[in-house]
């Protein structure tokens, strides 16, 4: 995943790209906690970020799941506790 480090001090990058930068920065650190990160979005281009995430997830070894519009957040967040409960 290449993130054009000289761009981010000159240009104003995409949410999606900060919060891609930012978990690939913390990767050793989210794989220590055993975190699991879900993404939900919708909006102009969604597909492009969700796509973005998948392979973010994918190179690390994060286990990232996204969502576009049609999901619900109430259903992500159950999937999210549901996760939570089976490793407690």
């Amino acid at each position: 995943f290449y993130f054009p480090t000289t761009q981010l001090s000159t240009l104003k990058p995409s949410p999606i790209l900060l919060l891609c930068f930012q978990i690939w920065c913390q990767e050793s650190k989210l794989k220590a906690a055993r975190v699991n990160i879900y993404v939900r979005r919708g909006g102009p281009n969604y597909q492009t970020g969700l796509a973005k995430m998948r392979a973010l997830g994918s190179e690390l070894g994060l286990p990232i799941e996204v969502y576009g519009p049609e999901a619900t957040m109430t259903g992500i967040c159950k999937q999210a506790i549901d996760c939570v409960m089976a490793e407690a």
